[in-house]
């Protein structure tokens, strides 16, 4: 229906001074970093404001918009004054309000001032109905944006064409169930009280699906606190890295999260507030450090950055152990981040990578794909870990030999024909194809000392343990 990026040659349309006191032009991107969000605002609906600054900037400038589209448009949905059923549409409601009156006040183009005043109504419509149904992009469409959410979502929205959308199933949907998505980006591999969060602050809604109320919440397991002793608030290096699978986890069994229970010994262990070592308060701590670094905007690949993460993902791996999702989600960003950096490496050099550092990447890639399978959800592992099991693949065919190639077609077989034959683009499954038949055109010349003979990258005992 309507992509909410202001035109480029869009006249300037807020106040936005100079050093001299001149006012400069406006592109889409420098317009949503100069809306400055009053402090009234809270700081988790920052973005929401700006959003909805830029998208009634961008409605002002559909002249050419037709009456039916702009119908189709108005009714999708949005909260109203006379239907807000929760504290999260109230706060939205709020937010649009303000950010209507910032526009009104700000505003220094004469057609974007009248515009308001002639269509506030509408305007304040279309604010709503960007923040509860936009897709990445600001994109809106009549079908797509109706899609509900589920933490267990049955399909999910891929790119088509410039500005299309396709809705492709991740499992079988039988014939009248509902079809949906997910609205989290990588949260969806949270636990429930951070997806819930999530969608509360940046959807305005609290989650009932299945996996939110129904379900024993996995993203949030712990080695049972009765099972695996703690010295302090500190789990034993076996339980933390769990390399034998030999840990037995506890799991919250209410939304409330106030105690976990433990498969095996099924003792209940409860939450005692007071006691800030208890194992259930510090998931509540490290949760609460990891999702606040999550949504604080950073430069990227920074040393600090860098720094960190692996100070947070030490922490979280430590207190709540290998099956938790903050452990999970910051060693996929650090795997994520090894990868670049090991591939910068070796365009630099043209020297192979590390074994030892390689062996430590394949061992992180095998934790998370552990855990995503822990999880049990519809999605195929591939739709999170595809991406990098690429990337590991990319660095085993990067050494040269035989066994190392042979070892990158075993990963790319895990994702090859039920997620990158589906998911992925087409160029995508040209270099996956290229890649999974590396091994069969032999080792280079130099790669004959590239790795030891009984060299076993599955079961190295090289562990990526940060300290």
């Amino acid at each position: 229906l309507l992509v909410f990026s202001p035109p480029e040659d869009a006249e300037p349309l807020l106040k936005s001074p100079s050093k001299k006191g001149k006012r400069k032009q406006e592109t889409p991107s420098t317009l949503y970093e100069s809306i400055k969000p009053p402090t009234s605002i809270p700081l988790h609906q920052y973005d929401n404001f700006r959003g909805m600054v830029q998208a009634a900037i961008s409605y002002s400038q559909q002249k050419d918009l037709a009456e039916e589209r702009k119908q189709q448009l108005l009714e999708l949905y949005y909260p109203s004054d006379e239907n807000a059923a929760s504290p999260q549409e109230e706060e939205i409601l709020d937010v649009a309000d303000k950010a209507l009156a910032y526009l009104q006040k700000n505003t220094v183009s004469q057609y974007l001032r009248t515009f308001l005043t002639e269509n506030s109504g509408n305007v304040r419509k279309v604010m709503l109905i960007w923040a509860c149904n936009s897709f990445e992009g600001g994109r809106l469409y009549e079908q797509h944006s109706r899609i509900n959410h589920s933490c267990n979502p049955n399909a999910v929205v891929q790119p088509s064409d410039k500005d299309g959308q396709r809705v492709r199933a991740v499992t079988n949907i039988a014939q009248g169930d509902e079809i949906t998505i997910s609205y989290l980006g990588l949260f969806l591999y949270a636990d429930g009280p951070t997806r819930r969060v999530q969608l509360a602050q940046h959807k305005h809604f609290i989650c009932a699906c299945l996996r939110c109320t129904s379900c024993p919440d996995a993203a949030a397991a712990i080695p049972c606190p009765v099972c695996h002793k703690r010295s302090g608030r500190y789990l034993d290096e076996d339980s933390q890295y769990d390399d034998e699978g030999s840990v037995v986890y506890a799991i919250p069994t209410m939304a409330s999260h106030n105690s976990v229970e433990c498969a095996h010994c099924h003792e209940t262990t409860t939450l005692e507030p007071s006691k800030p070592n208890h194992p259930l308060q510090l998931s509540r701590t490290v949760s609460q450090k990891v999702l606040t670094h999550l949504e604080t905007k950073r430069e990227p690949n920074s040393e600090i950055q860098e720094e960190w993460e692996e100070q947070l993902l030490q922490l979280a791996s430590s207190c709540l152990g290998a099956r938790h999702w903050t452990t999970n989600l910051l060693l996929l960003m650090h795997l994520d981040r090894s990868l670049k950096n090991l591939s910068s490496e070796m365009i630099t050099t043209g020297n192979p990578p590390d074994l030892t550092q390689v062996a430590e990447l394949i061992d992180y890639l095998e934790r998370l794909v552990r855990y995503v399978d822990y999880l049990s959800l519809s999605l195929h592992f591939g739709h999170l870990l595809g991406n990098v099991i690429i990337g590991v693949a990319r660095t085993l065919v990067s050494l040269g030999d035989h066994k190392s190639k042979n070892y990158a077609a075993e990963w790319l077989s895990k994702i090859q024909d039920d997620y990158v034959a589906y998911f992925e683009s087409k160029d995508m499954q040209k270099v996956v194809e290229t890649l999974a038949v590396a091994w069969e055109k032999g080792d280079d010349d130099k790669d004959e000392m590239m790795m030891q003979e009984d060299d076993d990258y599955g079961e190295s005992n090289k562990r990526a343990k940060l300290h």
